[in-house]
């Protein structure tokens, strides 16, 4: 497991922002992380056999044994707004001092790679850039807006609850396998982690919504950037793998009027109580009672405006769904 030690600095410093290169990172990386599950896996190597050459710097960075890619090849997101373009800008702009440093950090088992990469830095950066460029439209093609949508939907909703709710409710629930335990936030345990206690000394952290991993994290901690973790994005509301047999395995565990409440606040997240009711076809004295069992097995949360109570699924609500 990993785990991050923030001071009262760092947490002044925590923000959200959205990536395309990490979204491409975790593409790359994604068959080799042991955590994800092998559905997950198949649907990223079709990407990846999608790719031409174009690719084949990236894909040659991908061989080296690890799980991670060297640090100036996903630079420090800017925020919200920030394109793909903007953020190949910044890698052509890295100094070569730190292309050096980074590769010589990250590939210490095969220094021919380094000196390779190290012999037209300048020209493998382009090389990299035109690679990135290429595994985006293979991964993501006309998906793209789509895909950004969701993830700055996902880090608004958390900075909503940052201001309504507070650091200590952003860190607890940004995912099943995140604990908060302050000043000690620990990501794991997974066997893509070494046992590491990291301090951040004031540098604050970069939270960056992924949807390229399902069950993985990525951290950037270098001394150079601020610390970013990249943490797999809630995909609430799409309902894209919910089906009959999820309803029924459901039905199961939870009985039935409660799985149709459970699925019905996955797909529709947001809806008051009495919304609840009538998409379930209960009373609204039933769905509250249903709302407030899932509640207390931490599967749901409602948020609550005046008289107004509405109702979402935790990070656990909807793994148990996806994973049914």
């Amino acid at each position: 497991m990993l785990q991050l030690r923030l001071t009262m600095a760092d947490l002044a410093k925590v923000r959200f922002a959205v990536s395309a290169t990490h979204q491409i990172g975790g593409v790359v990386t994604s068959t080799a992380h042991q955590a994800e599950p092998a559905w997950h896996k198949r649907e990223q190597q079709r990407a990846l056999s999608r790719l031409g050459a174009a690719a084949a710097p990236l894909m040659r960075l991908r061989q080296h044994p690890g799980s991670s890619l060297p640090d100036f090849v996903t630079p420090p997101p800017r925020g919200f707004t920030s394109s793909l373009d903007d953020e190949i800008d910044d890698l052509l702009a890295t100094p070569d001092w730190r292309v050096e440093h980074d590769l010589r950090e990250w590939s210490s088992a095969d220094p021919r790679l380094t000196e390779d990469l190290l012999a037209d830095a300048r020209q493998s950066r382009r090389d990299l850039g035109s690679a990135l460029r290429a595994i985006h439209f293979a991964a993501f093609g006309d998906d793209w807006p789509e895909t950004r949508r969701l993830l700055r939907q996902d880090a608004a909703r958390r900075i909503h609850d940052l201001g309504c709710r507070g650091i200590d409710y952003v860190l607890e629930n940004l995912h099943p396998r995140v604990r908060w335990d302050p000043p000690v936030l620990t990501v794991g345990p997974s066997r893509d982690y070494r046992p590491v206690d990291m301090p951040l000394n004031g540098q604050g952290l970069v939270l960056v919504p992924s949807l390229s991993w399902s069950m993985t994290f990525r951290t950037k901690i270098n001394g150079f950037d601020p610390v970013v973790l990249v943490y797999p994005a809630a995909k609430q509301g799409s309902g894209e793998r919910v089906s009959a047999d999820h309803f029924e395995r459901l039905a199961d565990l939870l009985g039935r009027t409660r799985a149709r409440v459970l699925l019905t606040i996955y797909r529709y997240p947001g809806l008051s109580t009495n919304t609840l009711a009538v998409r379930c076809a209960i009373s609204a004295a039933s769905a509250s009672e249903h709302a407030g069992v899932l509640r207390h097995g931490r599967l749901s949360v409602c948020d609550r405006r005046g008289q107004q109570v509405s109702h979402r699924l935790t990070e656990l609500g909807i793994r148990l769904v996806e994973r049914s």
